[in-house]
């Protein structure tokens, strides 16, 4: 296999927004195309569970300190996500080369919580009163007509609209894509859409190809082999934002 990069400019900044499938490992997508990103910085937003509404908030908020030159990722979950009010905001740094001093910091903030991600009496995740203290399962089960809400085909279309028009109106590049079925690729790039690009493996996956010796049973995130080829995937639609290398015979990690 062989991958041509091209080296433009190098003071283009790699924003990345996202859920649990931006987290930062070793061998995780992003990990993989720093390697020859073709620029000096970085930053990484990400955390479990959390909806779409908050990650497209996070980008809007970034955006007097997007470049032209920068290349953003929004990865967008399924639709049906709540969201819920942090009591005490958190620091919005997963991966950043630049953000190193406390006062740089402040100015990135994650204000809500995943309803999955949230645990009662856990210090650094309460919630505002009056929910302070509620049961997860309590507010999962008081959840019905919200899930229906945000899962509503009006709610879908109306968020794909707003996608549509920043990346008409926006001077950078902005990719978005999904790892659920909700939304038409030609806007969002969907799981269906991105199957067909390439081996979509998850740790699920990798556990039924193992026979269970690697993977993990019922576990959608991406296994090793899956971060590689979507980051591989990556680096082919945006070949102008990375180094000019040529690499052959890519070999998986495992």
């Amino acid at each position: 296999m062989k991958i041509i990069y091209n080296t433009k400019n190098t003071q283009r900044k790699l924003w990345i927004v996202g859920d649990s499938f931006t987290g930062v490992s070793k061998d995780c997508w992003i990990s993989h195309i720093l390697k020859y990103f073709d620029g000096n910085s970085h930053y990484v937003s990400s955390s479990g569970s959390r909806d779409m509404q908050t990650i497209l908030d996070i980008f809007l908020r970034n955006l007097h300190r997007i470049n032209k030159d920068d290349l953003v990722i929004l990865c967008i979950p399924t639709a049906q996500r709540v969201r819920l009010p942090r009591k005490t905001p958190k620091d919005d740094v997963e991966l950043s080369n630049e953000l190193v001093l406390a006062n740089h910091k402040e100015e990135y903030k994650d204000y809500f919580i995943g309803l999955f991600n949230y645990q009662e009496n856990i210090e650094g995740k309460e919630l505002e009163e009056p929910l302070t203290g509620v049961a997860q399962k309590q507010l999962d089960s008081e959840s019905h007509w919200t899930y229906s809400i945000n899962s509503s085909i009006a709610n879908k279309l109306n968020f794909q609209e707003i996608i549509s028009s920043l990346k008409k109106s926006l001077p950078f590049e902005l990719y978005t894509f999904s790892w659920s079925y909700d939304f038409d690729s030609k806007i969002i790039e969907s799981k269906e859409f991105l199957s067909s690009k390439f081996n979509w493996e998850s740790l699920h996956n990798e556990y039924e190809r193992t026979g269970g010796k690697s993977g993990f049973k019922d576990n959608s995130h991406w296994s090793t082999n899956g971060h590689f080829e979507f980051g591989n995937y990556i680096m082919s639609i945006y070949p102008e934002y990375f180094k000019e290398e040529v690499i052959n015979e890519i070999k998986y990690p495992n």
